[in-house]
């Protein structure tokens, strides 16, 4: 399986550092685009917190 396969397999909420402190959401550019709907650029900051859990499950499944 590649990252991108990976990526779409599984929503990323559930394995982010903050949602699961039930903060609030960091607005992670995975999920959500700028205000007026622009998408993010290339540059932006993905505030996406992997827990170790995620990494595990990432570096399990792909291979690619």
């Amino acid at each position: 399986m590649t990252i991108d396969e990976f990526l779409k397999k599984y929503n990323k909420c559930p394995f982010c550092r903050s949602y699961r402190l039930q903060t609030n959401c960091r607005g992670c550019k995975w999920r959500f685009t700028k205000i007026g709907g622009e998408p993010y650029e290339e540059n932006d900051i993905d505030l996406f917190d992997p827990t170790d859990e995620w990494s595990i499950r990432m570096n399990k499944e792909v291979t690619e």
